[in-house]
Parts: structure tokens; C-alpha cells; sequence
């Protein structure tokens, strides 16, 4: 894909996107340069450089795959594959530890340990 197939691919994926705060944050952190005002972030696609072209592709690609992961469905799945009898038989043992000896102090030794 070249880079002008890529501005239309970002260009059109952010227009139909409902949430785009995991792309705005991602502009932010990479120091992509825009304009932010109270409605967002406004970025000139054609005048970034290939390089940040490239990494807004990627991400607005990634998180629009993600859009139609239903994140309810990975839960339901994931509690699926758990079973309990294999968490039972592969919990550790605890060992008991003794239990130390009274330890008897000195008046100085009683004296210096209550400031602590």
C-alpha cells in the first residue's frame, strides 16, 4: 500500500470510527503534529511526514480490526477455558513456618526498639 492509499484508508476509518481517544492519545504521545481545539485534534495528512503517516496507519488499522471484537465475547470465553479442579491441583502448599523463641532484651535494648 502506498502512502496516499494510506492517508484515504486513515482518513476514511477515523470518519466512521464512534470512539477515537486511543487514536488521539496515540497522536499525542508520538508528538504527531495538529491542531487541538475544544472539538479535538485537527492533523493535515498530507503535509506529515511517511514515517508518521506509517504509525497513524497502523494504529487507526489496529483499533478499527478492534472495533468489531466483541469485548464481552473474549470474557465469556476466557472464564470458558478456566477450570477450577487445575487451579485446586496446581495451587502451592504453604509450609508452616516455627514459630521463633521469646526473645529477652535489655532495659537499653527495650529503650532503643520502642523509638522505632
Amino acid at each position: 500500500m502506498n502512502i496516499d492509499q494510506m492517508r484515504q484508508f486513515i482518513h476514511g476509518k477515523i470518519k466512521t470510527m464512534e470512539y477515537t481517544s486511543e487514536i488521539y492519545d496515540f497522536v499525542q504521545l508520538n508528538s504527531i503534529p495538529g491542531t487541538t481545539n475544544n472539538n479535538g485534534i485537527f492533523i493535515n495528512l498530507t503535509a506529515l511526514s511517511e514515517d508518521n503517516i506509517k504509525l497513524l496507519y497502523e494504529k487507526t488499522k489496529y483499533y478499527s480490526e478492534l472495533k468489531h471484537i466483541n469485548i464481552n465475547d473474549i470474557i465469556e470465553n476466557t472464564y470458558e477455558k478456566i477450570d477450577v479442579n487445575e487451579i485446586k491441583a496446581s495451587k502451592p502448599k504453604l509450609k508452616k513456618i516455627p514459630q521463633g523463641k521469646n526473645l529477652k532484651c535489655t532495659a537499653l535494648e527495650t529503650t532503643i526498639l520502642s523509638f522505632s
